[in-house]
């Protein structure tokens, strides 16, 4: 079942980095989805005037600030701590 994204959302494009790169990045972006370019298909804008189609399997969901921001400390402490 192909993702569904909508126009706007930020995705990460899947990088064909060059097997003697090992620490080439793996995902580029984020970038916005522009437009569907049909069932399983998108729009993406690459810099200033690039405009390419990319399948849904070359991207993936770009994590939202809600998602990456760190659970709050527990204000219990942990056995075999002290709060001295």
């Amino acid at each position: 079942m192909p993702v569904a994204y909508k126009r706007g959302d930020l995705v990460l494009i899947k990088s064909h980095a060059i097997k003697d790169k090992p620490f080439a990045p793996k995902w580029l972006g984020p970038h916005r989805i522009e437009d569907t370019a049909g069932p399983t298909s998108y729009w993406i804008r690459r810099g200033k005037s690039a405009r390419v189609k990319y399948h849904f399997d070359q991207l993936r969901r770009y994590p939202s600030e809600k998602e990456n921001r760190p659970a709050a400390p527990d204000d219990e402490p942990q056995p075999g701590s002290s709060k001295d």
